[in-house]
């Protein structure tokens, strides 16, 4: 019997890979830019911020609307206390009245939670990685089947092997053999 959840991870992963690998590329480009993880990571930010706006703004213009006529929704609430079926008509005749929908403020805020989840997924891979951690070295690496090559392991998936940025990060520097 196939189990349901990674069958629903790998399809939910492949549909948003194009995802992962966008905000992969913009975070290298950012590194590039200003060679800092933290200016990378909050360009990154500001990107992301940027490209949801619209729909935060449509978000928050439908809850000012719903709070616009949310005295006259307790007034029918009252007046057709006993009767629901009552109340659901004339609360949609409200509604239609004022042009609000009452899964305006919530639906945008809905479809903006992949793309901050698919932005924690990219940068993640920082928290083991962070300088200072290891001081033999910057970051462990995994090779490209997944295979761990130190310890305490990473795999960059998004994060194009021919930038900067993966090149600083995750791979591990020759030691010299006077170190040795």
């Amino acid at each position: 019997m196939i189990s349901l959840i990674p069958v629903l991870g790998s399809t939910l992963g492949n549909i948003f890979k194009p995802l992962y690998d966008l905000m992969g590329t913009l975070i290298a480009f950012f590194y590039a830019l200003i060679p800092n993880y933290a200016v990378a990571i909050a360009l990154l930010t500001v990107v992301v911020m940027i490209v949801t706006a619209p729909l935060t703004v449509k978000s928050t213009k439908s809850m000012v609307a719903m709070q616009r006529v949310s005295p006259e929704m307790k007034k029918l609430q009252q007046k057709y206390k006993g009767d629901r079926q009552t109340l659901n008509e004339e609360m949609m005749k409200l509604y239609k009245e004022h042009g609000v929908n009452p899964a305006g403020g919530c639906l945008p805020m809905v479809a903006q939670f992949p793309v901050f989840i698919i932005l924690y997924g990219v940068i993640k891979v920082w928290q083991i990685q962070s300088p200072g951690v290891r001081p033999a070295y910057r970051a462990t690496l995994a090779d490209p089947k997944g295979t761990c090559l130190h310890a305490v392991c990473a795999l960059p998936r998004y994060i194009n092997t021919n930038t900067k940025l993966y090149r600083t990060s995750f791979t591990v520097p020759e030691i010299s053999p006077h170190l040795g």
